[in-house]
């Protein structure tokens, strides 16, 4: 057999809500691409607060903050080629040395620049998009819940009463989108169907630039403009330099 190709899933399991026979499949599925394909499993992941301070490049601060990594993971890491993640310990290229390819299963990738990965040419590649549609579900799913008042109704169903009570509509709304990316196009195309009004910025925004989801767009520098104008807003730009606390408390 040719030497293998060991795939490390450093994500928790638990972050998974398929059944286990399902997860088996799609890693069968993988194997029947290549025989050489190996999976392991070694979970490493930061606090969110650990995680912003890396993003912003504050390397010396985090690691005085993290855990070393546990024998398990090292064991794993040090034979890994392909690695997912969405977080990395410190000194990857001193605990990975075989490693080529790291995918995120985020869209933010600025927590795993301060891996070491650069060190050993590591290819790091970003997972926006593929859950822009369970976020625009939720994203739609909070405003509902908001305004349609529905925790009050839950408590009026557990004491067994009932009181005429009025939510607001989303029909003639008007939702801002900060960041028109891949989240934030499925939020507006949700939105517009249920009959909103829908602003966005964007980074980049090129001469006659247009969305059929949107009715206008404003360029990051008008962005209070926007917020001026808009119901209820969706805060879905990377986290970078430019856009760390964008908002205030």
């Amino acid at each position: 057999m040719a030497e293998p190709i060991n795939i490390c899933i450093c994500v928790p399991s638990l972050w998974d809500a398929r059944a286990p026979e399902e997860r088996a499949e799609i890693l069968r599925k993988f194997r029947d691409l290549d025989e050489r394909i190996q999976f392991q499993a070694a979970a490493y992941v930061d606090s969110i607060d650990i995680r912003a301070v890396r993003g912003q490049g504050r390397r010396d601060e985090a690691r005085g903050k993290v855990a070393p990594p546990t024998p398990d993971l090292r064991a794993a890491l040090a034979e890994a080629h392909i690695i997912l993640a969405i977080d990395l310990p410190f000194d990857m290229d001193v605990l990975a040395p075989n490693l080529r390819w790291v995918q995120s299963i985020g869209a933010g990738v600025g927590q795993l620049q301060t891996c070491g990965l650069e060190k050993n040419n590591v290819l790091l590649t970003s997972g926006a998009g593929i859950a822009s549609d369970p976020i625009a579900e939720f994203v739609l799913a909070r405003i509902l819940s908001h305004w349609k008042l529905f925790s009050l109704y839950d408590q009026m169903q557990k004491e067994r009463r009932w009181e005429p009570t009025y939510g607001r509509n989303l029909a003639g709304s008007t939702i801002g989108i900060v960041g028109f990316g891949a989240i934030g196009s499925a939020i507006a195309w949700r939105a517009k169907a249920w009959g909103m009004r829908v602003l966005a910025t964007r980074r980049h925004l090129p001469a006659g630039f247009a969305d059929p989801a949107v009715d206008r767009f404003y360029p990051p520098s008008d962005l209070k403009e926007m917020l001026a104008s808009a119901d209820a807003v969706a805060l879905c730009a990377p986290e970078t330099p430019e856009t760390y606390q964008m908002f205030n408390a």
